[in-house]
């Protein structure tokens, strides 16, 4: 253990800074794993809608709520049919920029 401390000592600055980073990089790496693993349950939508999963389930009343859609959108008017762009302005509102 004393060996590992006086080579600790013994590297630059930079050395240690890059070796601290990557062990902490590590650890994090290590850490989202287990609780991707272990911890992490699936949400609702995700999990599986078996057979087998359906028998064991209560039957239960279901709502699907189906977005209103209106079959063609009216497409936006062009400058023609609206009557053109306004007149300019004769005293513009914002002045020039500095």
């Amino acid at each position: 253990m004393h060996e590992l401390i006086n080579h600790w000592q013994q590297l630059s600055t930079g050395r240690q800074q890059i070796i601290i980073a990557l062990l902490v990089l590590g650890v994090l790496a290590f850490i989202a794993v287990i609780w991707a693993l272990f911890i992490h349950t699936p949400s609702e939508k995700r999990r599986s809608r078996g057979k087998a999963r359906r028998e064991t389930e209560p039957q239960r009343k279901r709502r699907k709520w189906k977005k209103q859609r209106r079959e063609h959108r009216p497409r936006n008017p062009t400058l023609a049919e609206t009557g053109g762009l306004p007149a300019p302005r004769e005293h513009p509102t914002v002045g020039p920029i500095p």
